[in-house]
């Protein structure tokens, strides 16, 4: 869309893109080629539809209604795919269409930011660690004027892996960084929603400690972690769309 944008209007425009496209697609059959033998295999690890909706508690959109909705319960596995796609499509289609009609440097980062978010929320099969790639493309804005927005969303995404971090013995290289985000957040002056959001996770953060989980809620702590988080970046997600809507 950025690159088709600016060219459509022109025959020689539109040779440029298709040339970009067949090069593209060169290259990528060039790289596929060698797994040919065993693309079988490779396609079911890109597409892991055998291994469900969503993995232990991942803060997004299927995770988070199946809180109430026990989605996994009630439809196939076939079906849950459609969803996803076409959900994945809904809310991420409009910001590849507003860059195509402003196809500028700050148009484009948002909508990698608004793309990678709407599948990190709504696509089939999310793990915790897939929210790194919303992180780098939403750090892309860390040197222009939404760098505080940037921080805030690095600390949230930051805590929203504080369960699995835990599992793999990672405790001091998590509390490491975000003791780093909120000096950076301190230092950049974040808004002060940012260290509401902040205290909310201190206090989840004690109620694990002091709290233990009752034994018919066994991974009531995971859970609101995933709540808690999913809630701010659905909240990310309708103000960064909202950001490239205002720059039209």
């Amino acid at each position: 869309f950025l690159l088709l944008g600016p060219r459509y209007k022109t025959l020689r425009g539109l040779v440029e893109v298709i040339q970009i496209g067949l090069t593209v697609v060169g290259t990528f059959a060039l790289c596929w080629a060698p797994l040919l033998p065993s693309a079988g295999d490779v396609l079911v690890r890109m597409f892991p539809f055998n291994r469900g909706l969503f993995e232990d508690k991942v803060a997004n959109f299927w995770c988070t209604i199946s809180v109430v909705i026990k989605v996994k319960d009630l439809f196939s596995r076939f079906i849950l795919a459609k969803m996803s796609l076409f959900l994945t499509v809904l809310f991420v289609l409009p910001s590849q269409l507003l860059l195509f009609r402003n196809p500028t440097h700050e148009s484009f980062i948002l909508a990698l930011t608004n793309s990678a978010l709407g599948f990190f929320l709504f696509s089939f099969h999310v793990h915790e660690k897939t929210i790194l790639i919303p992180l780098a493309t939403i750090m892309l804005l860390y040197k222009t004027k939404h760098c505080r927005e940037a921080l805030f969303f690095a600390a949230i995404a930051t805590y929203s892996m504080w369960p699995l971090l835990l599992r793999d013995g990672l405790a001091v290289v998590y509390a490491a960084s975000m003791g780093l985000l909120l000096t950076a957040s301190w230092v950049h002056r974040v808004h002060w929603t940012c260290w509401v959001s902040m205290v909310g996770c201190g206090v989840l953060h004690l109620a694990e400690v002091l709290v233990p989980p009752p034994e018919r809620y066994p991974h009531i702590h995971p859970t609101l972690n995933a709540l808690y988080s999913a809630g701010h970046f659905g909240l990310f997600f309708c103000y960064f769309n909202y950001l490239q809507v205002s720059i039209q």
